[in-house]
């Protein structure tokens, strides 16, 4: 550990010395740098700008008639003769060609001697400036040499004799810093123009950034010097510390690594590393923990050990027959078998490589599927019949356990097998007795699903097809709820009678006796039905007259005592009573006879069933009395039944057909009747006073022309006497 961390702190200190020479070396050569790059463009520009300006110029030039020169052949190729659609195709041909190029600038001017005016025109210019100065004269004073003298006169008179002209002139329409320019000039006699090409003599106007250009490239070349130097630096700390690491680190690793490769070719003949003949601490804690894992590896192999004994142990002494198959270059080919399967006698030869098709060639089924399982790896379990003394029946499970092996295992089921075909025919035996009993079977289990019906329960339940013993027919869930307390022995059920909806929609019902019993291990309830539909039927109807005028409809006055004296409590209070009594039905009787009266009483009866609520309760209490119980009802809606009665009154009456007239009284209890009784007898007080107002013997009288007119006026009528039968005893005040 100290040498490795000695190794460390030399390179560290090499390396941040190399790097601090770097670093000063870098200092020094930028201040040099800087220096120089002040003094470098002006000595350019001194020496070498005006020579290469007037190279780019006269190459410009040259360029632009080289270029002229291919057009117009190009143009007489194809046949054109006229030089001025020549020329316009060149000009256009040239300033599309030097539109874009910057210093120096180039010109075309078209020599017009008969134009006096303009004996010069500049026709091309890259120079934005002489848009506005375009015409030129030989006499113009303007343009001048850089002597100071005008120069066009001249320089044409030159230009015209040599072909070729190299000069400087000083341009007036600019700027001070540009006007004196470097000029060049051609004349192309073809086309009588004068081709020329200028920039300025100042290097500063052509290039002002120069300077600032020039002192970027420099520092970007210090910094890539740095950089360089930077990584070199780094490079010779790295170089060290390899050197030191190899002295150092790589040669005492190389012989731990050594001794552990030593160890681990010998393993196991030896259990553990020395640790003394290991020098580098880390190495030496590496190999502590490489001995420490070894032990554990140890012991965890004793205890694989024992459990592969015990499952020798398991797979030799289990009573099913077991083969395991592996896949092979041949196929699947047998591996192991355990002590059942090498004593059976049911399998062919059983030997090394026997493959599934060898060994199953009595049960080709079982070689079938263990390729199935091996090709797509699900597992698979079925029954297989055997003979070869006598018929054996086997319960086969297939199934992989690793990706290249297959277990089969078969479980000898043929006591079990015989032991359900004797459970199966005492079944059926049983099954006999019961479908010949005339009476409806059905046995439930203890979730209260059927699970037996005998054909006299089907015919009951209107079954025709199985399946319809699930999906029609269900048990009513208190039904289920009394099973299962038959079933735990908590109540009896010996003649229960309930409701049941059969497979074909009808409602019976049936008296049931349930009893428990055990089939096997489970616990089901064995129940026998009795159809008493007809005698249910026979009772409701007798349960029903017993409620209900047979005339009306409406329930009689033994069932309305019953209710009132039951709904005279806090719970429904407000409780309302109204008292309805047919007037002149006594009259209807003598003038038009009891079929007509019983007319009148229906339609009452009718009208009354009619304006109610659902839990209200009207019934007829006499020959023609009515009485409602209203649970819940103050005045106002009892006031508005009543009304909603006279309305309808009133509608039959207009027809004709009928002349209904009722009298009414109500009473309403709050809690201040300790009695049904005081409760009827005000409603009845309220009653009398409205039969026996003063328009009584008018209503009668109506009553009575009606009856008459309804009869055709056939008979005579003693109108006092039948008002005089209406005599009505008051009640007991």
């Amino acid at each position: 550990m100290k040498k490795f961390s000695f190794t460390i702190l030399s390179a560290v200190f090499i390396f941040i010395s190399a790097l601090t020479i770097t670093l000063t070396i870098c200092l020094l050569w930028g201040l040099f740098l800087n220096n120089l790059s002040q003094e470098i463009p002006n000595l350019f520009s001194k020496t070498v700008y005006i020579k290469r300006i007037k190279n780019l110029e006269k190459q410009r030039i040259l360029n632009a008639v080289k270029l002229i020169n291919f057009l117009k052949q190009e143009k007489l190729k194809e046949g054109v003769k006229d030089e001025n659609e020549v020329k316009q195709y060149v000009l256009k041909a040239l300033k599309a060609g030097f539109s874009h190029f910057g210093y120096p600038d180039i010109f075309i001017i078209k020599v017009n001697m008969n134009d006096k005016k303009c004996q010069g025109k500049f026709i091309l210019y890259t120079l934005p400036i002489i848009r506005n100065h375009n015409c030129l004269t030989l006499g113009s004073p303007f343009i001048k040499d850089k002597n100071g003298k005008p120069c066009i006169k001249r320089c044409y008179k030159e230009l015209l004799k040599k072909g070729y002209i190299s000069t400087t002139v000083v341009w007036p329409y600019t700027w001070e810093g540009s006007k004196k320019r470097v000029l060049e000039l051609f004349y192309y006699k073809p086309f009588n123009w004068v081709i020329g090409a200028d920039a300025p003599v100042n290097f500063d106007v052509v290039f002002p950034n120069f300077s600032k250009y020039l002192r970027e490239k420099f520092f970007q070349y210090t910094k890539a010097i740095s950089i360089i130097s930077l990584l070199t630096a780094v490079t010779l700390g790295i170089l060290i510390w390899l050197l030191l690491f190899l002295r150092f680190m790589y040669i005492p690793l190389k012989n731990d690594i050594e001794t552990i490769k030593q160890f681990f070719e010998q393993y196991p003949k030896n259990k553990k590393i020395e640790i003394k003949k290991i020098r580098i601490e880390e190495v030496r804690e590496i190999v502590s923990s490489i001995n420490r894992l070894l032990s554990s590896i140890e012991q965890k192999n004793s205890v694989i050990q024992q459990l592969l004994n015990r499952y020798t142990s398991l797979m030799h002494n289990i009573p099913e027959i077991m083969f395991v198959f592996k896949q092979s270059k041949r196929g699947l080919t047998l591996e192991e078998a355990n002590k059942e399967g090498l004593d059976s006698y049911l399998f062919g030869t059983i030997k090394d490589n026997t493959t599934p098709e060898e060994l199953f060639k009595d049960a080709p089924d079982i070689a079938k599927s263990i390729e199935m399982v091996a090709k797509n790896g699900y597992n698979t379990q079925f029954v297989v019949a055997l003979k070869k003394k006598a018929l054996m029946y086997f319960l086969v499970r297939i199934y992989r356990v690793e990706q290249d092996r297959i277990v089969c295992l078969l479980r000898n089921i043929t006591s079990t097998i015989n032991a359900f075909k004797t459970v199966e025919r005492n079944r059926n035996l049983m099954g006999d007795l019961l479908n010949n009993i005339k009476a409806g079977v059905m046995v439930i289990n203890e979730r209260g699903k059927i699970v037996f019906l005998n054909s006299f329960a089907k015919e009951l339940l209107g079954i025709k097809k199985r399946d319809e013993l699930l999906k029609k027919v269900k048990l009513p869930e208190s039904l289920k709820f009394t099973l299962l307390k038959v079933l735990h022995g908590r109540v009896s059920c010996d003649g229960c009678e309930i409701e049941l909806t059969t497979a074909n929609g009808l409602k019976k019902w049936f008296s049931i006796h349930a009893t428990p019993i055990t089939i096997g291990k489970k616990k089901m309830i064995i129940v026998s039905l009795n159809d008493i539909t007809q005698k249910q039927i026979k009772s409701q109807q007798l349960e029903y007259l017993s409620f209900h005028d047979s005339l009306t409809g409406l329930y009689n006055r033994r069932y309305f005592e019953e209710e009132f004296h039951r709904l005279f409590n806090s719970r429904s209070l407000p409780l309302g009573l109204i008292l309805i009594d047919l007037n002149g039905l006594k009259i209807i009787n003598d003038m038009l006879g009891h079929k007509m009266g019983d007319r009148f009483l229906v339609k009452i009866a009718e009208i009354l069933s009619t304006s109610v609520r659902a839990s209200d309760i009207t019934a007829r209490i006499g020959g023609d009395e009515f009485a409602i119980i209203l649970p819940n009802t103050t005045e106002e809606g009892v006031k508005k039944l009543i009304s909603r009665i006279e309305e309808k009154i009133e509608a039959v009456n207009r027809t004709n057909d009928m002349f209904l007239s009722i009298s009414t009284g109500y009473a309403i209890h709050f809690g201040q009747f300790n009695n049904p009784e005081e409760l009827f007898k005000a409603a009845d007080n309220e009653l009398y006073k409205n039969k026996y107002s003063k328009r009584r013997r008018l209503m009668l009288m109506n009553i009575i022309k009606w009856a008459s007119e309804y009869s055709s006026g056939n008979r005579t009528v003693d109108e006092d006497y039948l008002v005089g039968r209406e005599k009505y005893t008051p009640p007991n005040q």
